[in-house]
């Protein structure tokens, strides 16, 4: 990496978003953004703009220098017009810190990565350009400036991050990823209809958004996949944290708490602490007659006998030899099967069915279901 080049960059940047900026009467990050479409398709009258992004090209700037001369201009940006707390990028410091962890966590050599809440994509680039993975990466932002600014930046640099807006707390189609990193947004989430979906929603307040967002990131990752958070130091303590808590209890486990230097923040009140959840698998069994709808033919034979029980793994329901039947069905498939006609087989005896990561609750459920 050359400083020397980092530094010439970051002065033609700089140079040119402020020419855009008092030609446009715009704001710095608007500005920012033009520098960078007038970069990927050279369609300006500014001559001065022009010959800067010949010097830049020049250079043949790596990824990396690419985001650390952008880093500097985002500073220099905020000296002016500063953004607020949660549109802030996430330093240097975490950022690598969070690489170390990835690397160390992280079996397989390819893995698919979120970020909710992907802000100026500072963060992307840093793990992408540095991380030993080679990672499928997405971001969800919801913000239209952000979302503009990440990635026109990543055009420019030659990124291979990908970005698309939209509310992360909202349902996206989305595939399930093998890592879920976020900074996470502190304060409340202003909807609270769409709040009320969520186990860890208040039923008293707005719900917080961080806690939203930790709940909703588990729909969205592999069983056995890990969530990194950087999260307020109070999380486990706030008012809301019982709700949290709770929900956490049933849907993963805490593999690290890494408290994080108070000096690293702009005050004691914004500290933060890194949390590494994975996701559990959640097993729970239930007696047919919770799931099956009781006007059909297939649920009158089947819960006459007592002896269907099922595992349900979020959406996806496993049969462990009942009734002859084993494999893996969607809860479609189960519908589908209810409408067809059931079937004379001997049932099993389930006292043989192994049940995965049973508690007492669930054995004392099972027995009362017999």
């Amino acid at each position: 990496m050359n400083f020397e080049k980092i530094e010439e960059a970051y002065t033609l940047l700089l140079e040119n978003v402020q020419v855009i900026q008092n030609k446009l009467s715009t704001n710095f990050y608007d500005a920012l953004i033009e520098q960078n479409g007038i970069y990927l398709d050279g369609q300006t009258d500014l001559e001065i703009v022009k010959k800067n992004h010949q010097t830049l090209k020049s250079l043949k700037l790596s990824r990396e220098e690419w985001r650390r001369a952008y880093q500097f201009i985002l500073m220099k940006g905020a000296q002016t017009e500063p953004l607020q707390a949660n549109h802030q990028f996430t330093p240097d410091a975490i950022g690598f810190l969070l690489i170390f962890i990835i690397d160390q966590l992280m079996v397989a050599s390819d893995i698919t990565l979120l970020e909710m809440g992907s802000g100026t994509g500072n963060l992307a680039e840093t793990i992408l350009n540095n991380s030993q993975k080679e990672i499928d990466y997405l971001g969800l932002e919801i913000d239209d400036l952000l979302i503009d600014l990440s990635a026109s930046i990543a055009e420019v640099m030659g990124s291979k991050a990908h970005f698309a807006q939209g509310d992360a707390v909202r349902p996206q189609v989305l595939k399930e990823s093998d890592l879920i990193i976020s900074d996470l947004p502190v304060g409340y989430y202003p909807d609270d209809q769409i709040a009320s979906r969520y186990q860890v929603a208040s039923q008293t307040e707005h719900t917080y958004a961080h806690h939203l967002l930790m709940e909703q990131a588990l729909k969205y990752l592999k069983v056995d996949g890990y969530a990194i958070f950087l999260a307020p130091n109070h999380l486990l303590t706030s008012p809301q944290s019982d709700l949290l808590k709770s929900w956490l209890k049933d849907n993963a486990s805490l593999v690290a708490m890494i408290a994080l230097p108070e000096k690293l923040f702009a005050s004691v009140s914004q500290a933060k602490t890194v949390f590494v959840l994975q996701k559990q698998k959640n097993i729970k069994f239930v007696s047919w007659e919770e799931y099956a709808r009781p006007s059909t033919k297939f649920d009158s034979v089947w819960n006459k006998q007592k002896s269907a029980m099922i595992c349900k793994v979020a959406t996806t329901v496993i049969c462990r030899e009942v009734y002859g039947l084993s494999g893996l069905y969607t809860e479609e498939e189960i519908q589908k099967e209810e409408k067809q006609e059931p079937r004379t087989i001997t049932p099993p005896d389930l006292s043989k069915i192994v049940i995965p990561n049973q508690t007492e609750d669930d054995t004392s459920n099972s027995s009362d279901n017999e």
